[in-house]
């Protein structure tokens, strides 16, 4: 049996005893959404085809204001009253004032298409990755001009150590993490594997995706970064086909495998142990955690979200949602996850699991 076919009847076997059609509502937002978050009572949509922000209500569901901003909108930060929108098409950070919706919103010139957005204390830091820059926004004076920090070639992914003294960037195409230290701007670089696309920061350790061979889909890993001494922890695990993103619950490091249709469970307190496989939907690629539940988005044509219990590492539900879903965020009892195709964002009822 060939490896497509064979991966196909993996994706089958995930997901045919678990999937519930139709859970929830979907709330219409832009065209395109991608990114979402939220803080307080409200949702906040990045709509990449039209250049707007939606704001949802979350006790309500319903939209309270749709916001201008740049072009192509793909990443959303929010620290204080503000709310932070990277616009990769124009090279912008739009900043928009979360107590006064129908504001203006502050324009700030970055780099070239910034991709992702991370704050600590009283900075943004944006990756552009078309210009191997990294601009820092003083978040306490916006009309200040940000600095600009060179790091490796396309950095795409940002995050900040949990003591705040370091950025860690992932630079996509010369396979190595930059490290900024957030006080000086000094920057120190550590090679990784190939193509990193994603870092998660738990305690002293930094986990980063190396996605390797994109096009035949070669086997990815998962190097392991001790961030006192900001050096690499033996050889990269050997996780899935195609690793994208990568979630941190207790011992346990969560990383989707793209092309494998599954999730790797690396042990945290045992990394020279293989890790174990949870087969999941077509094409997971962003993974949340939230109370005792990891939530996995997969972006293949059977759109849907995977629900795994992490004290059994099991699948306990697929839910169906929007077309091509993108990202999943949650307040309270519900789960929010933007459906890229279809122009909404579906509202999951997720009690049962948090109880």
């Amino acid at each position: 049996m060939g490896k497509i076919a064979s991966l196909l009847i993996l994706g089958l076997v995930g997901i045919a005893a678990f999937i519930v059609l139709n859970r929830g509502k979907k709330i219409a937002v832009g065209n395109g959404p991608t990114f979402i978050a939220i803080s307080g009572n409200y949702a906040y949509v990045a709509n990449s085809h039209d250049g707007t922000v939606s704001v949802i209500d979350t006790k309500t569901n319903k939209i309270t204001a749709i916001i201008e901003v740049g072009n192509s909108p793909n990443c959303i930060a929010i620290s204080g009253k503000y709310a932070y929108v990277s616009n990769s098409d124009d090279g912008t950070v739009s900043v928009i004032d979360t107590t006064d919706l129908k504001k203006t919103p502050t324009i700030i010139k970055v780099g070239k298409k910034p991709s992702f957005i991370a704050i600590s204390k009283n900075n943004a830091y944006v990756a552009n990755s078309d210009n191997n820059t990294v601009s820092v926004i003083d978040t306490t004076n916006l009309n200040k001009n940000p600095t600009k920090i060179d790091v490796g070639n396309s950095p795409k992914y940002i995050a900040i150590s949990g003591n705040g003294k370091y950025a860690y960037v992932a630079n996509e195409l010369d396979s190595s993490v930059s490290v900024i230290d957030t006080t000086t701007n000094d920057v120190t670089r550590i090679p990784v594997g190939d193509y990193p696309t994603c870092i998660a920061i738990s305690e002293k350790y930094a986990y980063v995706s190396n996605c390797d061979d994109n096009v035949t889909g070669s086997t990815g890993t998962v190097s392991v970064i001790d961030t006192t001494n900001n050096s690499v922890i033996g050889k990269p695990i050997p996780v899935g086909t195609t690793p994208r993103c990568i979630a941190i619950s207790g011992n346990n490091a969560y990383v989707t495998n793209f092309f494998d249709n599954t999730v790797s469970v690396i042990d945290r307190t045992n990394l020279n142990k293989n890790p174990t496989t949870i087969p999941v939907g077509y094409y997971p690629q962003y993974i949340a955690i939230y109370k005792n539940y990891v939530y996995v988005v997969n972006t293949g044509n059977n759109n849907t979200v995977s629900v795994i219990d992490t004290k059994t590492n099991t699948v306990k539900a697929t839910i169906k949602v929007g077309k091509y879903p993108q990202y999943i965020a949650f307040s309270g009892n519900y789960a929010y996850v933007t459906n890229s195709n279809d122009g909404t964002v579906s509202v999951i009822d997720i009690s049962s699991y948090i109880k």
